[in-house]
């Protein structure tokens, strides 16, 4: 288990803005081998802060689900891979595609920089939405948008094995859903991963309820 937290200035609505970034994590521990003594299977990382996941997670080398020409969103894993019970817990979470550059992050949307490539995560996700204003008109993007994307998704396949949690509204990544020149997006292939209701990822979620106004209790 992986837990970051910047706190070098203050995040709420404000600046300069952190936050971490996840990149060359397409092999686990215990995806490809054997994990060392002591050491447990897959992974999970959690942060206060907005998180970034920059191109395959938890998916081996080469998965079908990324094929240029014909992509196989069923075959999520290379060969000789399996993947790991995982978590990516943040403030938000927002997905990279394998195409992801830093310098085309302020190109126009239309950039071929800024063109994404299909890109396969296979996590358990918790993240924070931006909700609905009744007043304000604006929409919180909906469940096939509680993963962020930055680049032109369009024609292109992100591939998504997990299961989404939204339990609290973000501090820190609190931009408003659907401006213009922040992404097309992709086509969404969301399979729920059986793989959980038999081993979870590393450590237990834990959350806590006021009964009555009386005492906390946790509830798992």
């Amino acid at each position: 288990m992986i837990y970051f937290s910047d706190q070098r200035a203050s995040q709420i609505g404000g600046a300069p803005d952190y936050g971490l970034r996840i990149k060359n994590c397409n092999i686990l521990p215990g995806g490809a081998a054997a994990v060392p003594s002591g050491v447990s299977a897959g992974l999970t990382i959690a942060s206060d802060n907005p998180v970034y996941v920059w191109g395959d997670f938890n998916t081996g080398n080469n998965p079908p689900s990324d094929n240029s020409s014909s992509p196989d969103p069923t075959q999520p894993s290379g060969s000789s891979y399996t993947r790991q019970p995982a978590a990516i817990i943040g403030d938000a979470v927002t997905i990279l595609s394998n195409h992801w550059t830093d310098g085309a992050s302020t190109k126009a949307l239309t950039d071929p920089g800024r063109a994404a490539t299909n890109t396969t995560v296979n996590a358990a996700i918790v993240a924070g939405d931006v909700p609905s204003g009744t007043s304000s008109g604006n929409y919180s993007g909906g469940a096939e948008s509680l993963m962020r994307f930055l680049e032109n998704w369009s024609g292109k396949n992100l591939t998504y094995y997990g299961s989404l949690v939204e339990i609290y509204h973000s501090r820190q990544g609190t931009g408003i859903w659907g401006k213009a020149n922040v992404y097309n997006p992709p086509i969404l292939n969301f399979y729920y991963d059986t793989n959980l209701q038999t081993t979870s990822p590393p450590g237990n979620l834990q959350l806590a309820t006021y009964l009555q106004q009386q005492r906390w209790y946790l509830v798992y």
